[in-house]
């Protein structure tokens, strides 16, 4: 899914900075190894984003990303999807998971 997200960003000028790109998978660090072009990424068991520490503890942000999965995976226009997800799963990251301000 990162290397299609790569591919379409490159169509539309944008360029991922593979530096600064990491994965965390759950609570636990995954074992397969995740590679875009060629460039593997680094798995993190936290990550700063804007400001904010996150540390994915508990599993509330994930259920409510599995929640809206079906309505993710649909037909809707991204513009529609971003707001499903900015208003109901990141804020339930948000809250489900350990953040502190950095």
């Amino acid at each position: 899914m990162l290397q299609e997200l790569h591919n379409a960003s490159r169509k539309c000028g944008l360029k991922m900075n593979m530096r600064k790109t990491t994965i965390m998978a759950g609570t636990t660090r995954t074992t397969k190894t995740v590679y875009v072009d060629g460039i593997q990424l680094d798995q993190v068991e936290d990550y700063v984003y804007p400001g904010q520490r996150f540390t994915l503890i508990e599993k509330t942000g994930w259920q409510a990303f599995g929640r809206h999965n079906t309505i993710m995976k649909g037909s809707l226009p991204t513009s529609l999807k971003r707001k499903i997800f900015n208003q109901f799963t990141f804020s339930g990251m948000t809250f489900g998971a350990d953040t502190s301000g950095y």
